[in-house]
Parts: C-alpha cells; sequence; structure tokens
C-alpha cells in the first residue's frame, strides 16, 4: 500500500512532522536512517536528528536549509516549515504570537486543526467577559450597550468582532428570540496551540489585574499577596489547594443565581528563588 507522506500544513511542532516524516520515509526505504540523515545534513553525530526531535538541541538555520532539501520541501512547504521551527524553538511570547499569525495565514493549514477565530478568542480578555455576560443578559445586537458594560470599556467594534468570533468557533448562538447565548458553560483549549492560547490568555488577564488596583476602589477588588517557603511536598499540596478553591469558584458561580457583575480571579504560585539546598 503506498501511503503518502505527511503533509507539514498538519502539524504544530517541527519536531513532531520530522519524527513522523522519518516514520514514513523509513517505511518506504530502509536506507533513510537517523545516520543517513545526519550524513545528509552535515552533522557531526549520528545521533544528531534524534537529539533534535527529542529537544536536546535546536535546529540551526544551517541544518534547517539541508533538512529541507534532504525532505524536498516545495517553496512554500519550506516556508512553513522554517516558521513551524521559529515558533516552536522560540520562548518569547510577543515572537510566538508573531510567528503563529503568520502561520495562521497559510491556506493549507486545515481548519480544524489550527483556528485564527480561537486565537482570536484568547489574545483579548473582553472575549471571554462578554461570553460569560450572555449567560446573564438579553442581547440582541446593541454593541453600544454591551460595550458600556464592561471595565474598562471598549469599543463596539470591539465588540461586534467579539461577538462574530464567539458565534464563528461555536461559543454562542442565538436563541429563538434573536439573543445570543452560549452554547456550553465551559470553553476548552484548542489544543493544536494551547501553550500559546494559555499564555496569552493569563497574561492579559494578568495585565488587567494590575490595572485593577487603580481602576477600582479597595472595596471593589481584593487583591493580596503571600510569601512563603515550602518544600517539594508542600509545593504540591498548595497547587492543590489553589485547585480546590478554582472549583469551589466555579461551584458558587453555578449556585449564585442572582450574579451581578463578571469578575475575574487569578491565581499564581512561583518561585521567588533558587532550590535552598542547590546553594549549599
Amino acid at each position: 500500500m503506498n501511503r503518502k507522506l505527511p503533509r507539514v500544513y498538519d502539524y504544530t511542532d517541527f519536531r513532531e512532522y520530522l519524527r513522523d516524516i522519518y516514520q514514513a520515509r523509513k517505511q518506504k526505504d530502509r536506507r533513510f536512517s537517523q545516520r543517513y540523515i545526519a550524513r545528509c545534513v552535515g552533522a557531526s553525530s549520528s545521533g544528531w536528528f534524534s537529539d533534535v526531535i527529542n529537544g536536546r538541541i535546536p535546529l540551526t538555520a544551517t541544518y534547517h536549509r539541508a533538512l529541507v532539501t534532504l525532505l524536498g520541501l516545495r517553496p512554500r512547504e519550506a516556508d512553513f516549515f522554517e516558521l513551524l521551527v521559529l515558533y516552536t524553538q522560540t520562548d518569547n511570547l510577543e515572537d510566538k504570537n508573531r510567528y503563529l499569525g503568520k502561520l495562521l495565514g497559510f491556506k493549507d493549514v486545515e481548519p480544524l486543526l489550527v483556528s485564527k477565530k480561537k486565537f482570536d478568542f484568547y489574545r483579548h480578555w473582553y472575549y471571554t467577559a462578554i461570553r460569560e455576560l450572555l449567560l446573564y443578559i438579553d442581547f440582541c445586537g446593541d454593541y453600544g450597550a454591551l460595550a458600556a458594560l464592561l471595565e474598562p470599556v471598549i469599543r463596539p467594534t470591539e465588540v461586534r468582532q467579539a461577538i462574530e468570533t464567539l458565534e464563528a468557533i461555536g461559543l454562542i448562538t442565538k436563541d429563538e428570540k434573536g439573543c445570543y447565548r452560549p452554547v456550553d458553560r465551559t470553553v476548552s483549549k484548542d489544543s493544536a496551540f494551547q501553550s500559546v492560547h494559555w499564555r496569552n490568555f493569563v497574561t492579559s488577564m494578568m495585565k488587567l489585574a494590575i490595572e485593577s488596583v487603580d481602576r477600582f476602589a479597595a472595596k471593589e477588588r481584593d487583591i493580596s499577596s503571600v510569601t512563603i517557603g515550602l518544600s517539594e511536598s508542600g509545593w504540591k499540596i498548595a497547587c492543590n489547594e489553589v485547585a480546590l478553591l478554582r472549583k469551589r469558584l466555579l461551584a458558587l458561580s453555578e449556585r449564585d443565581s442572582d450574579s451581578e457583575r463578571i469578575v475575574q480571579c487569578n491565581f499564581q504560585l512561583f518561585p521567588l528563588t533558587k532550590k535552598m539546598k542547590d546553594a549549599r
């Protein structure tokens, strides 16, 4: 049976693509080994390819171009692969978003695998706020009135774009009265770009939290912090406590039928020091 080779456009991590294309090519030609790949691209180690696909070493520009030639990628495929390498290997969120935006611009990308609309949903804080609002209010098209409900206030055109996006990705729909309602009460991340979606969402909400210190009086917000020392087991317990509190707050929201406003609750547990035993 002559199986088709994996398409680079169907991947969101270049390492997964290389792993799959290697297996597919090896099934067709047993001589297509990791040692053969290393020799073709000019790598000094026979384990170079394994190190790349397992994330132990980066794929540099020189080897990247040699791989493109070896795999016989067409110019547009090569452009996509280059962006995929840059997207996968950068840790900078601004760069990641820029590369992701360019990846989403390729018409060859399957719409179910990556969604520009979902990308927008997690980049803008007010998308999730609007979706939550629609659980409690009747919105039938007055974009100005809906914009005025948000803190901070946004433009009616931004509300319109948010509504169009939410409807396009199936998170809201019109009811029998012509008003928009959420389809489900929970939102799942797009697994294709889960990491960058999550980082965009958390970053936007943390920026709002900083602004809320000046935007709201103390009685309208609850912002506090604590600095503590924890062991490894204590860290795991603390993370579990935060997870339990999230669940309790969600349950409270489900029971609270007289909700008056949408609020955001952020949780952060992160190190302020290296492990002290490492300094001894």
